[in-house]
Parts: C-alpha cells; structure tokens; sequence
C-alpha cells in the first residue's frame, strides 16, 4: 500500500519542485527503515505448531495450547485491542502411520489383524470458554466447556483402503481467527489403536520489529531504551537504517532528465534502482560478531523484521498406552544426592535440545500436561494431582564439539499440579513458565505476562568473539541476584529443555506399585516456547 500523496504532473502547468523532488523525497524517506508490513505484498509471516503421541489407545486425546501476544503487544488487562495484531489459523493436518494397511495393527504382534478394518478417525479443535486465568473449571470431573471451531474426519472406509486413505488429511484456508487470549483444545477421538499420531496447525501473524533497545525500551521501560536479555550489545543489534537523499533543483533551474544532480529521470532510476536490488531487514550477519565488520552490510529499508513463532518441545511420549505403578520402573530416575529436598526421590525425566538456526527472543513458555487425562482426573489412584510435582527448565546450552560447556537459564518453574499457590491457566492442565528476572535494585525493567516475568531473552548464535562485551546482562533463576553479564558471552548453540514429573516428596518417595496408580498418558508433556524469529537478512 503506497504512503505517498504525490502531486501529479498535469499537462501545460508549470512543474513545481514538489510535482518531482518533493514526490520522490516523500518515497526515499521510507528507504531509512520505514517500509511497515501494510506497505508490503506479504505482511504476515506463517508459523505452524506440531503435536505428537508415539502411541494411543484410549479412545480420546486432549492438548491444550494459547498463543499469546507477544511482550510488546501484551495487554495485563487480558482484552485485545485495536493494536493487538490479528492471530489466524489457516490450515490443519491429521495423520498417523498405519503402514499402508487395511486392517488394524496388531500391538502385540505389529502384523495387521486379520479381519479387524480402521474406525473412524476424529480431530476436533475448540476454545475453551471458562476464563482462563481461574483456577475453577466446569464440570463434576472438572473437564472445561468449549465450542467447536474446526473438525478433521477421516472415514473407517477410506483408511481400509490401503491406498488413498486420506490419511493425512488437510484442511486448507480455514482463515479462523485466533483470540490471543483465550485456551484451544485439541481431542482426537478414535476406537483403534495408534501409533505415530502427528497433528500440525499452521497460522499467520504480522511482521514485527525484533527487540532492539529501541523497541523494547517503547513498550518495557516508558520509552527509555533497554535491551533483551543477553542480546548483542547495541551497536551490532540497532537499527542500521538505509538512506537516500533526493537533491531539491534551485529556483528557476533548468528541468533537464538526465541531470546528475537534478535530472528527473536520474532521480527516478535512484529510486528504481533501489527497488530492483531488493529491500534489506535484519542485521543477523552484523550482530552474530562481537564487533563491526570492515565490510559494512547492506542497510536497512523494512521497519518489521521478525515474526511470530511457537515451538513444542514434544517431552515423555512414552510408547504406552500409560505410564502407571505397573510399568513406572521401566521410566523413572533416581534423585541426585545433590539435588534439593524439594525434589521427588524417584521422578520422570525428559530432556531435548533444539539447534538455534536464526536469532530468536523468547517472549513467553507454557507448560502443557497432556498426559495428565480425564482418565487420571478421574481416578488418579494413590497419589491425587496435588501430591503430584512437575519442574520444567529452558535453557541454551554451549557444548556440542566444544572445548567447555555452559548454560543459560531462560525460563523455569517448579509447581504442584493444583492446589494453592499453582499458577495454571487451566486447572493442572496448562501453567505458564516465567522467563528469568530479577527484583533487585539494580535490575532492568521486568516483562509482560500472565505471571511476574523477565523481558524477552535472547538467543542466537555467534561465530566472532572477543574477550568480553558481546552480550547485554541476564537474570538468573534467583529473582533477588543482581543481572550480570551471560556466562556463555554469544556462545549459544542450542535451546535446552528440560522436564521432572514426581510425588511430592513430603507424600512418598516414588510412584506406588501397581496399574491402579496411574502416572502420565500418551499424551505426555508439552513445552510451548513462543518468541520471535528474525530474518538472516
């Protein structure tokens, strides 16, 4: 969409400064990082989310997600506005490995069975209607209400078939609006067994600016510069705006095209030329360094650089139809003696790592219990969900074919799955993990969140360094230490996560013995990371 009220060039009228010098000053101020996403063909970026069950038996899955908005457009009072950039779901796919064959896999055996045909096949999306933010859900068995937004069906009689199942199935141009706000949920209904059960939403956010001091002192810090945590310092990671000057003739100049100065047509071919060597955004080859190259980069032309993304972190998808007291050795570790009381005995662990391929800033994680279904709910045995612990940590991690290793903490929480004090947005379904930050004195400006929380951090690789100062301070886990500078100083290679699931030590030392006790679902552990992704260039 063009931003410039030219004056035009009407035939027999004396031309004026402004019909060409004024026109084309009105469009080479944009050059200096003023194209916005309204200006631009493709304004909004796409993103897609995964979720994954190694095995099912039961005959219905929940996953529970949200997709706030991002720090900078995150309003406390938990309302969208007119600024809150629209959030759209634009297409689903369902499918699961069934190995090509007609009949239903055997679990025992792996075969097809020899007469049994698959079942009908259901996914359906929906939003949760009770207010997010209470911890009382509706129903006896405290199943929240939703209404249905999207369905994905796959017959019994195609996926007999063996060939041209349908299996995945997708659904194209949905153009559902996503209510930043709200929880969506996830169920897959089926009466066979599955095995490799892959969901994938994809969806479209507008292009943002990524958290330069500038942006995030805007909406952080009353408009004072800040930085993100452990971001390059703010010579690398500024805005390194592009130029073009338009030279106004002198009064009763002579028009001329090709002047040097002065010609029009000259001036036009500053502006085309521009255009035809293509607009520059990002600076990730200036900033992976510690300092300024002798070769400058190109300049940037686009003001929005970014976009939005969510990673999950798919943790303890166990091949089972349940984890319970039964089979629980067969998962569980045992406690470090250097570990704090406050860990269980015996627990369930998980970890993952995840390459960091562009620079990112992490604005928001959610922990999901998935496995924890209406089943365990229902009937969770000798250990209700108050007595049970889970611990989630986000980290980047240096170390991979490296002379030493180290981590960051990004993000962290340890929480009983109900009870006072829990911090869940659904009732021992969904919690969010607050990014490290630190009260004292001496601290930056905190972020914005459902919880208390730092502001966005950070992350991205580095392949020049010097001794010191490549990167701005972080927080620590301990919100009363003093930011400092991050010890892995630009060596970030991975985002790892990590997971505990356990009683509550004060109740047992580990799982109770037998299948009466159950312990986590197929549906496992889901760790959302929510930030931005910044353009290589």
């Amino acid at each position: 969409m063009a931003k410039v009220d030219d004056k035009k060039l009407p035939i027999g009228v004396k031309i004026e400064p402004s019909h060409v010098a004024g026109n084309l000053s009105s469009v080479a101020s944009n050059f200096a990082g003023n194209f916005t996403e309204d200006q631009r063909q493709q304004g909004s970026a796409p993103f897609s989310v995964s979720w994954f069950i190694s095995e099912t038996q039961i005959p219905v899955t929940k996953f529970y997600f949200t997709l706030p908005p991002l720090q900078d457009h995150f309003n406390t009072d938990l309302v969208s506005g007119s600024d809150t950039p629209p959030l759209v779901l634009d297409s689903i796919s369902l499918s699961f490995d069934q190995m090509n064959q007609g009949n239903v896999l055997d679990t025992g055996t792996g075969y097809p069975a020899t007469t049994l045909t698959w079942q009908d096949l259901k996914l359906t999306l929906s939003k949760v209607t009770n207010n997010p933010q209470s911890s009382a859900v509706s129903g006896i068995d405290g199943t929240p209400q939703s209404n249905n937004l999207a369905e994905v069906f796959i017959s019994g009689v195609d996926l007999s078939q063996m060939l041209n199942t349908k299996n995945p199935t997708i659904l194209r141009d949905l153009s559902v609006n996503i209510d930043p706000y709200d929880i969506y949920q996830w169920t897959v209904e089926h009466l066979d067994t599955l095995f490799s059960v892959h969901i994938r939403a994809s969806f479209s956010h507008p292009v943002v600016e990524r958290d330069t001091q500038e942006v995030v002192g805007n909406y952080l810090n009353s408009g004072t510069d800040y930085p993100a945590q452990n971001a390059p310092i703010n010579t690398l990671y500024g805005r390194d705006k592009d130029s073009l000057t338009i030279a106004t003739p002198a009064a009763n100049a002579v028009i001329s095209a090709e002047n040097a100065q002065y010609g029009v047509q000259t001036q036009l071919e500053q502006v085309d030329r521009k255009m035809l060597e293509g607009l520059e955004a990002g600076r990730f080859t200036t900033h992976n360094q510690s300092e300024a190259a002798a070769t400058p980069y190109p300049k940037e032309a686009l003001k929005e650089d970014s976009g939005y993304f969510c990673w999950n972190i798919n943790m303890l998808k166990h091949a089972a139809r349940e984890i319970d007291g039964a089979n629980v050795d067969g998962y569980q570790l045992a406690k470090s003696s250097a570990a704090p009381s406050t860990v269980p005995g015996k627990f369930l662990y998980d970890k993952a790592l995840v390459p960091i391929p562009y620079p990112i800033t992490i604005h928001h994680v959610f922990l999901e219990m998935s496995g924890i279904d209406d089943i365990i709910r229902e009937s969770p045995g000798a250990i209700p969900l108050d007595k049970r612990y889970v611990e989630v940590g986000v980290g980047i991690l240096h170390g991979v074919r490296a002379q030493q290793y180290d981590y960051l903490q990004v993000a962290h929480l340890e929480t009983m799955l109900s009870g006072a004090g829990t911090t869940a947005l659904l009732r021992e379904r969904l919690f969010p993990v607050p990014i490290v930050y630190s009260t004292h004195g001496s601290a930056g400006p905190l972020g914005k969140g459902y919880v208390t929380q730092g502001r966005p951090y950070y992350a991205g690789r580095q392949y020049s360094f010097s001794s010191s100062g490549n990167r701005e301070n972080v927080c620590s886990v301990d919100p009363t230490v003093a930011e400092a500078a991050p010890s892995l100083n630009g060596f970030d290679q991975y985002i790892e996560v990590r997971c505990i699931y356990g009683v509550d030590p004060g109740t047992a030392p580990e799982w109770p013995e037998g299948g009466a006790n159950p312990v986590l679902g197929a549906g496992g552990i889901n760790v959302y990371i929510i930030g931005k992704m910044q353009l290589q260039r």
